[in-house]
């Protein structure tokens, strides 16, 4: 006949395995290098570690379906800084940074542009520090297959300042105009997904010009290259 433990001896043990297990867990969380359910704590964080020091959170955005994220912050030196996430493999609620720390976007004077990934992004993102900002217009100018090509981009406004740009229908825009006037058996109509890598910012358009506006329709913004 198998030995009954004492209640007391029971509730002990149960104890204990609550405790190894618990500890198992926050080393295990502690490994994959502390994931969170919300990307802007690990913003948060990531800023911390590298010594910037935060005025607010911007925009915290999703994209991939929801397993990639980003965070952009405004620092108080002016400056918008980005934080790049994804879901945890073990554990779709938690989301890991994709690299280490906080990375720079192209900060201009009182403006600041970023993509939401940094590869083929379909979205990109204006940052106004002008509260007067209700209104923003960014046409850009670029070449491919030695067509040159100009195409305006009108901002969605997605709060504290930041506008959305949908760098996916102005790229369909253009490549349906070359289809129409150009051979389409001559023409591979791909490249004009990728002919953006994000990573270059700014820098990957012949020219850029960006123009802010107020409720009023005004001009309060200026930004070209």
């Amino acid at each position: 006949m198998k030995k009954v433990l004492p209640l007391h001896k029971r509730r002990g043990r149960a104890l204990l395995c609550l405790l190894v297990t618990a500890f198992c867990l926050l080393l295990l969380w502690l490994l994959a290098g502390m994931p969170s359910t919300d990307p802007a704590v690990l913003a948060r964080r990531a800023a911390q570690c590298s010594l910037v020091e935060v005025d607010r959170v911007l925009y915290t955005g999703r994209y991939n379906k929801g397993k990639s994220a980003f965070v952009a912050l405004l620092g108080t030196d002016g400056k918008v800084w980005l934080g790049r996430y994804q879901r945890y493999q073990y554990v779709p609620l938690l989301y890991q940074p994709t690299g280490y720390g906080l990375e720079t976007c192209d900060n201009l004077d009182g403006a600041a542009y970023f993509c939401e990934s940094p590869l083929v992004a379909e979205h990109a993102y204006l940052v106004l520090r002008d509260e007067r900002a209700a209104a923003v217009k960014m046409t850009v100018r670029f070449t491919l297959d030695g067509l040159q090509h100009e195409e305006g981009m009108n901002g969605w406004d997605v709060g504290n300042g930041v506008f959305q740009l949908d760098l996916n229908e102005m790229l369909n825009t253009a490549q349906g105009r070359v289809y129409d006037s150009v051979d389409p058996t001559t023409y591979d109509r791909s490249l004009y997904w990728f002919v953006f890598p994000s990573h270059l910012g700014l820098s990957a358009f012949d020219a850029y010009d960006i123009r802010a506006y107020d409720a009023a329709g005004n001009e309060i913004g200026c930004w070209t290259a």
